[in-house]
């Protein structure tokens, strides 16, 4: 397939500048605006983030109701996003991780299930591979429309790789300062399955047992952090499942990555089937989901 390409400058930090390509069908997407500076955004956070890692800056590490941690890099990244795209686009919603306040911020997250365009933010996907130095954690901004996700961008800045997708107009990977590459999930049938886990996550492993004891052949359970980049690996077919309870999963963990999936001809449901509501008033998935980059590997582990 043939993916044409238009060029717009990612302003980056400290003056340095980097071209970016689109490819066409996301160039002539009527998105074309949110994505350029939903990836500016990203790329931004993303490199405040690795900034904040690599200089010994202190992390101030608290734990939230959940008991999931957070730090002084998680609110930075999301004052910076936030900021930037509610005052880029002041009528649309925000859904965020992390708590933020303040003008145009508080209208944006007032009643933000009843606004037609909402922003869904994860500055920081992977908090827990951060505090321990990892390399898979990552900025996750999507963009829903009446409670579809149409746009989702995931930036990891250890890697400098992009995964970013728009309805209708596919899925991309771009590393680097190499030209974005068209993804796409493997066609034919399954044969062997590769699963992933959390890297802390026990409860996955338990629901991967009792299907992998009944069904087809399976690898050993791929550990990955963060669920943007677990979806981004079963897009570009480096995986093929993931299992997840939903325990503590918001909206803006699979925002993202759902365009991205979807777009590379991957599956996202919940336990049941059913499409994932992105207007849930809790901003927290319900019952659990399950990831694919197969219809009829999806269709079988529903089953059981």
């Amino acid at each position: 397939m043939a993916v044409f390409l238009t060029t717009f400058t990612l302003f980056q930090p400290l003056g340095q500048v980097e071209n970016i390509e689109l490819p066409a069908p996301v160039a002539s997407s009527k998105w074309v605006e949110e994505v350029k500076v939903g990836m500016q955004v990203a790329y931004d956070a993303g490199r405040l983030l690795y900034t904040i890692q690599h200089d010994g800056t202190y992390l101030d590490i608290e734990k939230k109701g959940d008991n999931s941690p957070v730090t002084i890099a998680d609110n930075k990244a999301n004052q910076l996003i936030c900021h930037a795209l509610i005052n880029k686009f002041p009528t649309y919603g925000l859904l965020t991780e992390e708590k933020i306040e303040g003008g145009l911020l508080d209208e944006a997250q007032k009643n933000w299930f009843d606004k037609e365009h909402v922003w869904m933010i994860d500055p920081l996907d992977g908090t827990q591979d951060f505090i321990d130095h990892g390399t898979e954690y990552g900025v996750h901004i999507g963009l829903t429309e009446n409670g579809e996700p149409v746009i989702g961008v995931n930036y990891y800045p250890e890697t400098d790789t992009f995964y970013f997708a728009v309805k209708g107009g596919g899925a991309f990977k771009k590393v680097g300062n190499k030209a974005p590459e068209l993804i796409r999930v493997p066609a034919g049938p399954v044969t062997r399955i590769v699963p992933l886990r959390n890297t802390s996550a026990k409860d996955t492993v338990k629901n991967y047992q009792r299907f992998f004891e009944e069904t087809i052949v399976h690898e050993k359970i791929l550990a990955v952090n963060g669920c943007g980049l677990r979806l981004s690996c079963i897009a570009e077919g480096k995986a093929n499942l993931y299992i997840s309870n939903g325990v503590r999963s918001g909206l803006w963990d699979y925002c993202s990555g759902e365009v991205i999936l979807h777009e590379a001809g991957g599956k996202l449901t919940t336990l049941k089937g059913t499409p994932v509501d992105y207007r849930e008033k809790t901003g927290r998935t319900v019952g659990g989901t399950i990831a694919t980059n197969n219809a009829e590997l999806h269709d079988i582990v529903l089953k059981k």
